[in-house]
Parts: structure tokens; C-alpha cells; sequence
């Protein structure tokens, strides 16, 4: 079977999943011609218009483009499809990753009857302290690969914290058992923040969310967007919440929202979800790439990539600090990520004063060995 005929069959088969008119092959290709000779960090990515009038015309028919819309609903069941999510789990949408992540909160709190203490990874992204978790939280200091140390969260007490909040940086690959473990041996709630982490397989269970976003800053997104695995007794619930929880008791109120995702957002993510099999493997290419010119660098690299998720970035490890300012302007953006969530996590700073982002969408095919060798050999001369 030719490559373009699996493309084809894929984007039926998540049409089908979604419940959605099929999208005609000639459509699929998403190359488009980039704005300017620079590359930006995040993949110059642009909508299938046509598409997008097609997957709203359910809307138009039902006279309903928000409010768990047609299109929301659909993308719900194509991500549990990819995901291959089990039967006894739902994947119900939200307008950010942030939005999905206070809902996981607010569930939690809901079981609870009370508003949760979370120890949250120290290297991780900054919503994990804002909203239910703002004053609420414990910064618990990453382990060298930039996970949660369980070590230094064993040594706290456990009536400390209520439930623990651990961040997957960058989508990279980690066993979640050992902190399922940890949580159930303890009776405490586990939520994993895998933003950056898709379209692999979920991390559910009856204690256990998972969130992932579809910010355009992700592979997988565009504009915004996010979502929740939640057990099936859960997802109204979990609706309630994204949706200013009326009647919520006052525990679970921190977490409340509007945080509905709009169905002509949903379209822009189902045309991005649809055309996976035409750029996902320009970015694994890249990334590929780019890992190996890091490793003959001599520089390090922030844990490993399987081949199932989608990289964003590969984040490369100087020897010592070395600040974005530092580096030439060889014709693509770098980003540098997470500054460190406590003044007191030593690894989680260590690893963000030395950690480059380097992009690997498909993009940066049109950036050459060369001018990658050049970024990287500033990286070990200066740090």
C-alpha cells in the first residue's frame, strides 16, 4: 500500500471515529510556504478553510457552535480513538490544557469534599501554581531528567500534601507506574500534566487524570485547546466544571470556569489531527536529525523521545548557565523552558540554566547541519 493511500485510509478512519464527513484526499497536504526566511520556534502551520466550512456546516445544521457542540463531541472521540482511550474513559474537551487541568483539580476536590494540597513538579509549567493549586501547593525539586523527584517528596510528610501533580517536560518518555504507586499506596490522587505528550498512550485509572493540550505552540494544535481523560462517571462532572459549576460546593468553586472549547476551535484541531500523517513525520525526521548532531556535539540532551509522541523540541544541555542572548543568529528561534516553579529546587534550576529548546517541526528542513553545528558548538564554548 502506497504512503499516500495510508494517509488517506487514516484520515477516514478518524472521520468515521468522529462521526464526521470524510475529508477528500487532495485536501490533506498542510506544507505551507513559510512567511518570512526565518524559522520560528513553533511550525508555520495554516487551517484548510475549505475544510473548516465543511466540518461548521454540522454546526450550521444544528444551529450550535459551542456549549459541548457537534464538533467539541467529535474531537472528544477522535482523541479517545488515537489515544485508544478504554471504554470506561471519557476525553472531554476544554478551551486551554490550563482549563483542563483546574477541572482535574476540581474532581478531585469534588471526591474530597475539600479543596486539595498538591505537590507539584518544581520544573514544570507555571499553571500548575495559579487557580485551585495557587496557595495551595508544594514545589517538589526534579530529579536529572527533569521529573519529579519521588525521593525528596518521600522525605516530606504525608500529611503535608493531598494529591500530587506531576508534569511529563517536553512530552518526554517516562514509566508513570512508579508514581501511580506511590499515589495508591498512599490513597492520594494523581493528575499528570502531559501538555506535550501526544498521541501516545493515556495514563487513566479510577485515581488517575491525564491532561494534554492543543495550543498551536503543540505539534498537534492550533490556536487553543486542551483535554481531560476522566473515568466515564466523571465526565459530567467534568463538564459541570468547565462550565461555571453551578451548585458547586465551595471546595470545589477555585477550579470553576468557562472553560468550554468552542466548536470552530474544535475544527481548527480536527483539520490538524486529520493531516497527522503528512506532517508527524517530517517532525520525528527532524528530530532524529537533530538528536544526532547533539550527541557528536558532545552536549547532553533532557531525557529521551519515544517514536509515538510528536517532539516539539529537542532540549539540549550545556555544560554550564548559558542564557537564550548567548547564542548566534543562525536563522531559527530557540526557547528555553521551564524556569524552575521554587527558588529552592536546585536540579530544576540547574537544568533551566543550562537547557536550550531547539525546534524539530518540519520547518527545519530548511535549516542545514551546519548552521545547527553552529548553534551547538557557541552552547559548548560559552557554558
Amino acid at each position: 500500500m502506497s504512503p499516500s493511500s495510508v494517509e488517506a485510509d487514516r484520515c477516514l478512519e478518524l472521520a468515521l471515529a468522529g462521526g464526521l464527513p470524510p475529508r477528500p484526499y487532495a485536501e490533506m497536504d498542510s506544507v505551507h510556504p513559510l512567511s518570512s526566511g526565518r524559522i520560528r520556534y513553533v511550525e508555520a502551520k495554516a487551517p484548510n478553510w475549505q475544510r473548516l466550512m465543511e466540518l461548521s456546516g454540522l454546526c450550521l445544521e444544528q444551529s450550535q457552535w459551542t456549549n459541548s457542540g457537534p464538533l467539541s463531541l467529535a474531537l472528544g472521540r477522535i482523541i479517545s480513538h488515537v489515544s485508544h482511550l478504554p471504554d470506561q474513559y471519557r476525553t472531554v474537551m476544554a478551551s486551554s490544557g490550563t482549563a483542563a487541568l483546574y477541572a482535574a483539580a476540581g474532581i478531585f476536590a469534588a471526591r474530597a469534599g475539600k479543596q486539595l494540597r498538591w505537590a507539584v513538579s518544581a520544573f514544570g509549567f507555571s499553571a500548575t501554581r495559579t487557580g485551585p493549586f495557587g496557595r495551595m501547593t508544594v514545589e517538589v525539586d526534579s530529579d536529572e531528567h527533569g521529573f519529579l523527584d519521588l525521593s525528596a517528596l518521600g522525605e516530606m510528610a504525608d500529611n503535608e500534601w493531598d494529591g500530587l501533580l506531576v508534569t511529563r517536560p517536553f512530552g518526554l518518555e517516562r514509566n508513570m507506574s512508579a508514581y501511580r504507586q506511590f499515589c495508591s499506596e498512599r490513597g492520594k490522587p494523581l493528575i499528570v500534566d502531559a501538555a506535550l505528550a501526544f498521541p501516545g498512550l493515556r495514563t487513566v485509572g479510577q485515581d488517575v487524570i491525564e491532561i494534554v493540550s492543543f495550543h498551536h505552540t503543540k505539534p498537534w494544535g492550533f490556536g487553543e485547546g486542551g483535554c481531560l481523560f476522566v473515568p466515564a462517571a466523571d465526565e459530567a462532572l467534568a463538564r459541570s466544571i468547565l462550565s461555571f459549576g453551578d451548585d458547586a460546593p465551595a471546595w470545589v468553586l477555585p477550579s470553576v470556569s468557562n472553560g468550554k472549547l468552542s466548536d470552530l476551535a474544535a475544527a481548527a484541531i480536527i483539520d490538524r489531527l486529520e493531516t497527522m500523517p503528512t506532517w508527524s513525520p517530517r517532525y520525528h525526521a527532524q528530530r532524529r536529525r537533530i538528536c544526532e548532531l547533539v550527541e557528536r556535539s558532545g552536549l547532553g540532551r533532557l531525557g529521551a523521545y519515544d517514536d509515538v509522541n510528536i517532539a516539539a523540541s529537542v532540549p539540549v544541555l550545556a555544560h554550564g548557565p548559558i542564557a537564550l542572548e548567548d547564542l548566534p543568529d543562525v536563522g531559527f528561534d530557540c526557547g528555553k523552558y521551564y524556569a524552575p516553579l521554587s527558588a529552592s529546587a536546585r536540579m530544576a534550576g540547574s537544568i533551566h540554566n543550562r537547557i536550550i529548546n531547539i525546534p524539530c517541526h518540519g520547518d527545519m528542513a530548511h535549516i542545514s547541519d551546519a548552521q545547527i553545528e553552529a548553534l551547538l558548538e557557541r552552547m559548548a564554548h560559552d557554558s
